[in-house]
């Protein structure tokens, strides 16, 4: 069930702080945004691909490899060096002529990175592609066809797991769902592409390992909370752009691959503490007044199931650690502006 209305979001005050301070720390490699022709003669819409990448230029360069042979029309494609060391993501873009790379001096984490290209484009629609991704021929096509519908303010592609760097048939997302008892979950994920319905449908969210936006819809709602760094960032979003009354359709017809968790190791002890307190975070943004106490119950019972989880995989310290850190840090001091 899909939570209502009265979100807590950052205020305008710290989002413009955000975008200020993000913008000086970004030389555009050509001075200007980033524009395009339209994606097809079928469609006037135009489509700007933005890539934060950190310290993967492998995976980086068969990302972009897979683009240029992908598209058949010039589209503005920006890599985001997040704070690279040695300025390797910089250098491994700048081996394809048509790319286009602006550089954070420090690492700031995803949602930073991608605000930081997503404010350089001048497109009508903005693909937020993650740099272990590969995608496939036409898979723009369907995309632009969908977003000619202008109650659509995302859209979610379907995107298959990469094992051992070669595509699969197992689904790493069809969308996202997100539970009013506080948790999200990709939708079919790792189930085959034989076990699961993929027609065309509207979907809760999408995952920002590939996602499509509206960018006039991103102009009203916001951008992706850099308060959160990475992990449920982009159901925040999606959730925001619902709230706003748009659409998020899922479209099976564009097809991305992904290598999944090779930007974090999930085990990481710093990336369980994370991810414990973004899903907290979330829960407590998007939990509508009128609702609270009927979505108590249900967020205490998801929380036991995830502790106990946790215990069997010995992971509980970071995961309770998260938790922790949410309500000292943000709860109790009121803190929900934090940028």
């Amino acid at each position: 069930m899909l939570l209502k209305q009265d979100t807590l979001t950052c205020s305008s005050r710290d989002h413009d702080r955000n975008q200020n301070r993000s913008e000086r720390l970004l030389p555009v490699t050509d001075g200007e945004n980033l524009a395009a022709n339209p994606v097809s003669q079928a469609s006037n819409l135009t489509i700007g691909i933005v890539i934060p990448s950190h310290r993967r230029a492998d995976l980086l360069s068969r990302c972009l490899e897979s683009i240029l042979q992908s598209v058949p029309f010039p589209v503005p494609i920006l890599v985001v060096d997040d704070g690279s060391p040695n300025h390797m993501i910089s250098t491994c873009a700048k081996n394809f002529k048509p790319v286009r790379v602006i550089r954070l001096p420090v690492a700031r984490g995803f949602a930073a990175a991608a605000n930081a290209g997503i404010r350089q484009m001048n497109t009508d629609i903005i693909h937020v592609l993650n740099d272990d991704t590969i995608v496939t021929a036409n898979w723009l096509e369907e995309i632009a066809k969908t977003f000619q519908n202008p109650t659509v303010g995302a859209v979610a592609p379907l995107v298959y797991q990469l094992k051992d760097g070669q595509p699969s048939r197992t689904i790493d997302s069809a969308g996202d769902e997100y539970d009013c008892g506080g948790f999200a979950r990709k939708r079919g994920h790792n189930r085959s592409i034989s076990a699961c319905d993929l027609s065309s449908t509207e979907v809760q969210a999408v995952s920002a390992s590939s996602a499509f936006y509206r960018k006039s819809a991103l102009d009203k709602v916001g951008l992706f909370p850099e308060c959160f760094g990475a992990y449920f960032e982009d159901v925040d979003l999606s959730l925001r752009i619902r709230k706003a009354g748009y659409q998020i359709r899922f479209i099976p017809q564009s097809v991305v691959y992904h290598r999944c968790h090779s930007s974090y190791n999930q085990h990481h002890p710093k990336v369980i503490q994370l991810q414990s307190r973004n899903e907290e975070w979330l829960f407590w943004r998007h939990l509508p007044k009128d609702q609270r106490f009927s979505s108590f119950g249900r967020h205490f019972a998801v929380l036991i199931l995830k502790s106990l989880k946790r215990i069997a995989e010995g992971t509980f310290i970071r995961f309770f650690m998260g938790r922790l850190e949410f309500f000292l840090r943000i709860y109790l001091k009121n803190n929900w502006q934090e940028a």
